[in-house]
């Protein structure tokens, strides 16, 4: 009985010790990586209509933010489906994603 009372204890404490150890990993991993700086623009700052030039048909699918980047997953429009990489400060157009064959 006293060797399954020692048993218990040794394994509260470990599990202890590991909690412990897994709040100070999470911790120091935390302070080392700083919040990203604010941009430049102020939210809500207008900045007018943005042409993205699409051929007319084209559909908006889908809208997903990421990374200080917006993705327009858009289809039809005798293009197929593709996803427009805007950046969402200025509204300009990084860049095409084209989905489908190898052309």
């Amino acid at each position: 009985m006293n060797a399954l009372k020692a048993l218990v204890l040794t394994m509260t404490l470990l599990i202890i010790a590991g909690l412990g150890l897994v709040a100070y990993g999470v911790l120091t991993r935390a302070s080392r990586h700083p919040a990203p700086a604010a941009s430049d623009a102020k939210p809500g700052t207008p900045f007018g209509a943005i042409a993205l030039k699409q051929p007319e048909g084209s559909r908006l699918q889908t809208i997903a933010a990421a990374d200080g980047r917006l993705f327009l997953h858009v289809d039809a429009g005798g293009r197929g489906p593709r996803v427009l990489v805007v950046d969402p400060v200025n509204g300009s157009l990084l860049g095409t994603l084209v989905l489908g064959a190898e052309p």
